[in-house]
């Protein structure tokens, strides 16, 4: 029996933000992205539209969409590992394990993470 990155005990553990498959024949997995990050703060954050990274709320800021991502990396001395924003409220958010879990699509919010300080790892 093969052990995969991505394969354990015949269960998919998703690094991306889409469908993923896995042919066992071949060995090869696939990941459909459908999140499309990109860059904010001089690189410091990603961020996506249509998704929301759920829990792990420390704070709650009104705000527009385009200024959550420097907000989050200028709250409270670096606690800030990731966001949503939705609805004109900027959720930020801290996960003690720096991992910020995959986001669900949540039409016409807005997520990121902070680039250095979360171990997360962006697809697409």
């Amino acid at each position: 029996m093969k052990i995969l990155f991505g394969c354990f005990a015949l269960s998919w553990i998703s690094l991306c933000f889409g469908a993923c498959s896995f042919d066992p024949e071949t060995g090869i997995s696939t990941c459909h992205t459908y999140t499309q990050w990109t860059e904010g703060v001089e690189g410091a954050v990603s961020w996506a539209k249509d998704c929301d990274f759920k829990g792990h709320d420390v704070a709650k800021i009104d705000g527009p969409e385009h200024n959550c991502g420097k907000l989050c990396y200028n709250f409270d001395k670096g606690q800030c590992t990731h966001f949503t924003w939705s609805k004109g409220i900027c959720y930020i958010k801290s996960n003690a394990r720096q991992k910020a879990e995959e986001p669900s699509k949540s039409e016409g919010d807005v997520c990121g993470y902070v680039v250095s300080r979360t171990d997360f790892v962006r697809v697409g």
